[in-house]
């Protein structure tokens, strides 16, 4: 439930102010940033409505579904903002 708020949280922030969200973290919000970062943002809210909705899910099996599916987006993620998050930041 924890992630289901914060991502639904921040992804809706970034939707509706998607320049604001970018000056949080120091990132300039050109026209690129804001193409492909509102993609991202809907992908990370449709997580938070997965994870809100399967909150009373009992099914070991679809728990592990869900829990491996936020660890791939999620990890894959911090993956790419380590990888290339410094390089953006910095230009």
């Amino acid at each position: 439930m924890i992630a289901a708020a914060v991502g639904g949280v921040f992804s809706l922030a970034g939707l509706i102010d998607p320049a604001g969200l970018a000056v949080l973290y120091g990132v300039s919000a050109d026209a690129l940033l804001l193409a492909t970062g509102r993609p991202l943002l809907a992908s990370y809210l449709g997580f938070a409505i997965l994870n809100w909705l399967a909150r009373d899910v009992r099914d070991p099996a679809a728990r592990r579904a869900i829990a491996i599916a936020n660890f791939a987006s999620w990890g894959l993620s911090l993956a790419v903002m380590l990888v290339v998050g410094p390089s953006v930041v910095s230009t």
